[in-house]
C-alpha cells in the first residue's frame, strides 16, 4: 500500500539531545501476501473472497506473519503488490501469498483475474489478467519454503461474452484451472484439483478457505499433514453437491517436518520469529476489527486505522474504506509525513539496532523507500536511525525525533500520538521504591509499571546484570547521581496527545 514513496524533502530542524531506542525484531522471516478479488465489475460479484481474504490475513497475523492484503484488487494493484511482494519475500524463512477469486486457464496457462478485467478475447488475457507465474517468482526468494495458495478454481466467467464475441476456443471453455509441476520447496494448493471447479460456499467463507482458517495456525501441524486435512475437510462439507470438490496441491516436500506456524519448533534452531507490533496491540486490534467488520461505517474503520498503525488489522480496515467510498471518493486522498519532535515511536523495529544516517532527511527517505516501513525514529546525537513496521507506543525523549506516514486529505487528517511515558537517559527518579520487578528488558519493565495501579515510574538499571527494573511511588522529579551516570534510564508515566509540528505532503503509487 505504501511503495516507494518519493519525499518532497523538507529542511529538518530538531533540538539536540541523547536518545535511547531499544529495537525489539528482526527483518521479518514469515511473510504473506493475501488478495482477495469480488467486486468484478464486467461480470457478477463473489460472495467470500473479500471475507476469505480478511480472514486469511488476520488468522496469519496472529500466528506472526508480516502480512500484506489487497482487496479487490485492479490490474495495476496486483501487479504493484506482487513487486513488493517479491522484494519481502526474498531472504525470508516461508512466503506464501493467498489469492481468492477469479482464475482462469487458457492455452495451459493460468491466470488469476483483477476485478477490472473484460477479456471479451483470449488474446486479451496477456493484458488484463496476472500469470499464476507472477506469484510464483514473487515468493521464489524465501529461503526455506514457498507457497501459493489459490482459492480460485472457478468456471470461466467471461465465457459467455468470449462466445458472444466468438473467441471462445476449445481450449478455454473446460473450467478450473490446469496441473503445473513448480520447482523444488514451491508448494501450490487448488481449491479443486485440475480441471474442475470449486464452490463459492453458503457461509462467510468458501469450503477450501475455510478449512484452511481451521489448520493453517496450527501448532505442530506439518503443511503436508495440513494439506491432507483440508482435503479431507473440504470432501466432507461439499459431499451433498453435484460434483464433490476435491483441492489438491501440486509441488515436493523435503524430509523434515515443516510448520507454517512459526510459534511451533522452529525451522532454524534458536531463531526467534518476528513481531512487527506487540502481542497485545495485536490481540487488541482484532478485538475491534471483529467488532466492526460488517459495519458499513466509514468512521469505525478510520478507528482501527488511527489507533493500530502497523498492524495487519489497519490494512484491512483502509481496504474496508475504500470499498465502502468507492473508487471516485478516494480520489482526493493523498500521501502526507507527520512529524514530532521530542517523541520517541518504541517498539517495531525493521532493522534490529537501527543504522547511522547523517540527517533526518536521509532517516525518511531510507523509511520511504521500504514498502514495509510505515514511521521512524531519528536520534539527533548519535545520528542513528530507526525503521518502523508501526510502533508499540510513544514516549517523549529529548532529541527524539519521529515521522509517521498516514493517507488523508492533509493535516486535518494528521494523526496525533498518545504519549505514554516521559524518558530521562541516564536520571534516577525519586519518590519511594515499590521494590524490584526481575524484568530484565526496559519495555517489560514499563509494562510492569503499567499493570501497577500504585507504580508511576520506573528506574532501569543498565550497569547490572541482576535487580535491573525499580518500580516507584510518588515520584515527580528525575534526577542525577554517581549511579545514574553510570547508566540509569527513568520514566514517568504520563497520558498526553501531542500533535505533528509539521505535516509534509509526499507523493505515492
Amino acid at each position: 500500500m505504501f511503495g516507494q514513496i518519493r519525499i518532497f524533502i523538507m529542511i529538518l530542524t530538531v533540538v539536540a539531545g541523547s536518545l535511547f531506542c531499544s529495537t525489539l525484531a528482526n527483518a521479518a522471516s514469515h511473510v504473506a501476501l493475501v488478495i482477495g478479488n469480488a467486486a468484478y465489475r464486467s461480470i457478477n460479484p463473489l460472495a467470500n473472497p473479500v471475507n476469505d481474504a480478511t480472514d486469511m490475513a488476520a488468522e496469519l497475523s496472529g500466528i506472526g506473519y508480516d502480512v500484506d492484503v489487497v482487496t479487490n484488487a485492479t490490474f495495476d494493484d496486483m501487479r504493484l503488490a506482487l513487486a513488493r511482494f517479491t522484494d519481502k519475500a526474498r531472504g525470508a524463512e516461508i512466503a506464501i501469498i493467498f489469492f481468492a477469486g477469479h482464475g482462469i486457464e487458457i492455452d495451459k496457462q493460468n491466470y488469476l483475474i483483477p476485478t477490472d478485467a473484460t477479456l471479451e478475447s483470449d488474446s486479451q488475457v496477456a493484458f488484463q489478467a496476472i500469470p499464476l507465474d507472477y506469484m510464483l517468482n514473487a515468493v521464489s526468494g524465501a529461503k526455506r519454503l514457498k507457497v501459493v495458495l489459490l482459492d480460485a478454481c472457478r468456471n470461466n466467467p467471461f465465457l459467455t461474452q468470449m462466445r458472444s464475441a466468438g473467441t471462445a476456443r476449445r481450449s478455454n471453455v473446460p473450467g478450473g484451472l490446469i496441473a503445473i509441476e513448480p520447482e523444488a520447496g514451491t508448494l501450490v494448493g487448488y481449491s479443486a484439483k485440475e480441471g474442475t471447479t470449486a464452490s463459492d460456499g453458503r457461509g462467510r467463507n468458501s469450503p477450501y478457505t475455510e478449512a484452511l482458517l481451521k489448520y493453517v495456525g496450527q501448532k505442530n501441524m506439518d503443511v503436508g499433514r495440513m494439506f491432507r486435512r483440508v482435503r479431507d475437510d473440504v470432501m466432507r462439507s461439499t459431499e451433498s453437491n453435484r460434483q464433490r470438490q476435491e483441492p489438491f496441491y501440486y509441488g515436493s516436500l523435503p524430509g523434515d517436518d515443516i510448520y507454517l506456524n512459526p510459534q511451533t519448533a522452529l525451522l532454524d534452531p534458536g531463531k526467534q520469529t518476528n513481531d512487527v507490533v506487540s502481542d497485545y496491540t495485536r490481540n487488541e486490534a482484532k478485538e475491534a476489527w471483529e467488532a466492526v467488520r460488517d459495519s458499513r461505517v466509514v468512521s469505525d474503520f478510520q478507528t482501527i486505522v488511527d489507533l493500530y498503525p502497523g498492524t495487519v488489522y489497519e490494512r484491512l480496515a483502509r481496504n474496508r474504506i475504500r470499498d465502502l467510498l468507492g473508487d471516485d471518493n478516494t480520489e482526493r486522498f493523498g500521501w502526507y509525513l507527520a512529524q514530532y519532535d521530542n517523541v520517541d515511536l518504541y517498539g517495531s523495529d525493521i532493522i534490529q539496532g537501527g543504522f547511522k544516517s547523517p540527517t533526518p532527511a536521509q532517516c525518511a527517505r531510507e523509511c520511504a523507500q521500504r514498502s514495509s516501513c510505515r514511521a521512524y525514529t531519528y536520534n539527533t546525537v548519535a545520528n542513528h536511525c530507526f525503521l518502523k513496521n508501526g510502533y508499540n507506543f510513544a514516549q517523549t525523549f529529548t532529541g527524539a525525533y519521529s515521522g509517521f506516514f498516514f493517507q488523508g486529505e492533509g493535516r486535518q487528517d494528521a494523526p496525533s500520538v498518545e504519549v505514554e511515558w516521559d524518558v530521562y537517559n541516564k536520571h534516577d527518579l525519586d519518590g519511594y521504591d515499590l521494590g524490584k520487578s526481575g524484568d530484565t528488558t526496559f519495555e517489560a519493565c514499563l509494562s510492569t509499571c503499567r499493570r501497577n495501579s500504585d507504580c508511576d515510574g520506573v528506574a532501569f538499571v543498565y550497569f547490572t546484570k541482576t535487580d535491573q527494573c525499580w518500580l516507584k511511588s510518588g515520584s515527580r522529579q528525575p534526577y542525577e547521581n554517581s549511579n545514574s551516570r553510570k547508566g540509569v534510564i527513568a520514566a514517568l508515566k504520563t497520558s498526553r496527545m501531542v500533535q505533528p509540528f509539521s505535516v509534509v505532503p509526499v507523493e505515492g503509487p
